[in-house]
């Protein structure tokens, strides 16, 4: 559970002695980790606009073909949708596109396909 992880790692930033495997320290090499914005992903994204219409026309000529999805219940000025999978940087630098165009950011999470 939750409160169990919080626990351990509690446990862990008090415990004095233990070996360097377990203790929490900049490390001398970190060559291994990869920057999360230099990842290929698919961006799950909700907006915010005030023409449906002229925003589906600007989501196009930013990022291209995009997977809308829909709920019941949904506000009118709300679009929600896939992004093509692309580095998240550039992702990010195309969202800043839309909002630029008055297209709110009301969400975005990452969609990773392990396939």
């Amino acid at each position: 559970t939750a409160s169990a992880v919080v626990a351990d790692v509690i446990d862990a930033a008090k415990s004095t002695g233990t070996s360097n495997s377990q203790t929490w320290a900049e490390g001398r090499n970190v060559d291994f980790i990869e920057d999360y914005n230099k990842c290929e992903v698919s961006m799950y994204v909700r907006i915010s606009c005030e023409n449906r219409d002229e925003a589906v026309s600007i989501i196009k000529n930013i990022f291209g073909e995009v997977k809308y999805l829909t709920r019941k219940g949904r506000e009118k000025t709300e679009l929600a949708f896939t992004t093509p999978v692309m580095v998240e940087e550039v992702i990010t630098s195309k969202l800043s596109e839309l909002t630029n165009n008055n297209i709110s950011i009301l969400g975005k999470i990452r969609v990773l396909d392990f396939n």
